[in-house]
């Protein structure tokens, strides 16, 4: 800054130059057009900025438009020349940096501390590699996400130190940062782990995906062979259904056939001094004139056997003939003591 109202930006890096457009709006300040010059070779404003500090220094303005004026008159009074030359001091600083390289990431231990819901980053830890670090770029993501949330895309090594808040406790996370000089850029990844609210580390995503690779793997031997003994129950489970059912059934039958008779009797269920006459009777009894022709038989053999009457045994007659036949009766039921 020459004097107040007037302010040089001799660094063009977005994030000064909107410190000093703020600045500007804030206390009414003017601005004036850049050097005529591309904006890529910005280094060259230190040597700009000299020749103003020496061509302006110590003079005094009633207004801030009167030394805008003469800051703008006096830039545009500057030959050719002039740029070329502070293009020119420019060479022997992008040699230094071309012949050391990119900035240097440094290890974790030095880089990061965490605690259950924040993460510091200690950017002093950057090695610029021979050249100043113009900015970093920091973004991260939870483990197993693809999406990186943006920190900032402008962070000057000047603010030393960046704190990421609202992290989940004891989760993964992975963290990029971009250093970037005149040399070049380094792009590092970390992995960082938040602690559990009991102040431990949880374990490692590699852990845990091995345990669910073998837990996989082993399903792959587990789960044909639990088929395999499932099937094998549910085919004898099936032939012991099928065969108790073809069983069944014909037992079924067996036991509808002998309801439909009589019951057969054993042999060895039947006392030996049971005789069985039932046989000796007969199922019609003779008719007359079958007796005319059976000699020796004689009617009173018709009366049955206990009857004791002949009046027992129903009889109906012909006219025509005069004979008298003999009603058939049913067979006698035989009762067995047993």
């Amino acid at each position: 800054m020459i004097r107040q109202g007037v302010v040089l930006l001799h660094d063009a890096r977005p994030h000064s130059a909107g410190v000093t457009q703020n600045l500007i709006q804030q206390f009414g300040w003017e601005q004036f057009n850049h050097p005529l010059y591309s904006p890529d070779l910005a280094p060259s404003d230190y040597h700009l900025f000299l020749d103003l500090k020496r061509d302006f220094g110590g003079r005094r303005y009633d207004s801030d438009g009167d030394a805008g004026n003469d800051v703008q008159q006096w830039l545009s009074s500057l030959a050719a020349t002039f740029f070329e030359e502070g293009i020119d001091k420019l060479v022997s600083r992008y040699d230094k940096c071309l012949n050391n390289g990119a900035p240097i990431a440094p290890e974790k231990r030095l880089l990061l501390s965490v605690n259950s819901t924040a993460l510091n980053i200690n950017l002093n830890s950057w090695h610029n590699g021979g050249c100043p670090i113009c900015f970093f770029v920091i973004q991260y993501r939870p483990n197993g996400q693809q999406e990186w949330t943006l920190v900032s895309n402008n962070v000057i090594p000047e603010q030393n130190n960046i704190t990421i808040t609202d992290l989940s406790p004891g989760s993964w996370y992975s963290l990029l940062i971009t250093a970037r000089n005149d040399a070049g850029s380094t792009d590092a990844e970390y992995k960082f782990a938040t602690l559990t609210l009991s102040g431990e580390y949880p374990p490692r995503p590699s852990k845990v995906s091995d345990m669910s690779g073998s837990f996989y793997r082993h399903l792959t031997i587990t789960v044909p062979v639990v088929s395999s003994i499932i099937v094998l129950f549910v085919v004898l489970f099936a032939v012991c259904f099928i065969t108790r059912r073809r069983t069944s059934g014909t037992v079924q039958r067996t036991q509808n056939n002998d309801s439909d008779g009589r019951d057969p009797i054993k042999a060895e269920n039947v006392p030996l001094s049971v005789t069985y006459d039932a046989g000796q009777d007969p199922t019609y009894l003779p008719a007359p004139y079958a007796t005319s022709r059976v000699s020796g038989y004689n009617r009173e053999h018709c009366i049955l056997p206990g009857s004791g009457n002949e009046q027992n045994v129903g009889t109906f007659g012909s006219t025509r003939s005069g004979y008298t036949y003999n009603v058939p009766h049913p067979p006698r039921r035989v009762s067995l003591q047993i």
